[in-house]
């Protein structure tokens, strides 16, 4: 049988040391996550400081590749990021991201 349960805190607070050294980093709600058996799926909003869909996700992949080198057993990163807008910088435009990882 294989069991489900939230990460642990210390893991989940691994998780936010990582997203927030990142200085395009505006905001991060989360992150959440569980693990089923060994394996480690991760979920996090973002809003980001930059302003380009292209530099938004280029950080969002760098900041994945970062939690899959700090944290053991990770299967699955999902990240929601939102840009902040020109005109206001609490506005949000929204754009998700996914990748998942296979662990040998």
């Amino acid at each position: 049988m294989l069991l489900e349960a939230s990460l642990e805190f210390e893991t989940l607070d691994r998780i936010k040391t990582i997203v927030l050294s990142d200085p395009r980093v505006g905001e991060l709600k989360g992150p959440w996550g569980r693990n089923s058996g060994r394996y480690r799926f991760i979920e996090i909003d973002l809003t980001m400081k930059v302003r380009d869909f292209q530099k938004a996700h280029r950080a969002a992949e760098e900041i994945k590749e970062k939690i899959k080198e700090g944290i053991p057993f990770v299967d699955h990163i999902l990240i929601h990021y939102e840009l902040m807008a020109k005109e206001m910088e609490t506005t949000p435009v929204h754009r998700l991201t996914e990748v998942s990882f296979v662990l040998h």
